[in-house]
């Protein structure tokens, strides 16, 4: 459940303004975002196998580190 959020004034008071007639509605509506379409892809999966790549952390089913293999390859692409 979202919070509601009342405009505020510079000054913290309440707004007068009115959203719709705010400057901010003339700005047309920007592309989705493609990170967070991922992670609506990620939830709607039903694979077993699938793996969320939106969080800077991985973790295996044992909630160990796990590196993604091309970091991995990387890293040894890196040292040698």
């Amino acid at each position: 459940k979202r919070a509601k959020v009342t405009p505020k004034d510079d000054d913290g008071s309440p707004s007068t303004t009115s959203p719709s007639s705010s400057y901010l509605s003339e700005i047309p509506m920007g592309a989705p975002d493609a990170i967070l379409g991922i992670a609506e892809n990620f939830k709607s999966c039903t694979s077993p196998d699938k793996v969320n790549v939106c969080v800077g952390a991985y973790r295996d089913e044992n909630g160990k580190p796990w590196i993604l293999p091309s970091v991995r390859e990387a890293e040894k692409k890196m040292i040698d």
